[in-house]
């Protein structure tokens, strides 16, 4: 009886067939000081998409674009937990990213306003705001410490 073997991710890389992203963005190690950051992002990520699920319904009858938006920030949201569940250091980028481009729009929506979009201007002190803005902070910490202490030292996890 003859076992088929499934090629190692790295060596299909280095054969130069195609792999996916998520395998060339690699994985990474489980560690114990990795866990808090995991708890901490997805935590975050998971407080940011239901911060703007809440709001959404309201968004699409005040200013369409943004209801689009949110519903896209969510899933990306969703779509980052998933894969930082995964290891895969892909989820803490998306999440990152989404994360502080989330911070952004709070910031431009309480100083110039968006397009169709001016009525939150000043209104610093919105209460659901600064929960959206600590979820989102919490995100790019951890993100910022995941990609300073365990990506940059090259560690991917076993294959």
């Amino acid at each position: 009886m003859t076992t088929t073997t499934r090629p190692n991710p790295t060596d299909v890389a280095s054969s130069g067939q195609n792999t996916s992203l998520l395998t060339r963005i690699g994985r990474y190690e489980r560690m114990p000081s990795v866990v808090a950051a995991e708890v901490g992002g997805i935590a975050g990520l998971a407080a940011t998409a239901y911060i703007h699920l809440t709001e959404l319904s309201g968004k699409f009858a005040e200013v369409p674009y943004l209801g689009v938006g949110y519903a896209l920030l969510s899933a990306a949201c969703v779509a980052s937990i998933v894969l930082i569940v995964a290891r895969y250091k892909a989820g803490w980028y998306l999440g990152g990213a989404t994360a502080a481009a989330t911070f952004l729009g709070f910031v431009l929506t309480r100083t110039v306003g968006l397009p169709g979009s001016t009525d939150d201007i000043g209104n610093w002190s919105e209460t659901i705001g600064i929960q959206a803005l600590v979820a989102e902070g919490v995100v790019v910490l951890a993100t910022a410490l995941m990609i300073i202490f365990c990506f940059r030292k090259g560690r991917t996890a076993p294959r």
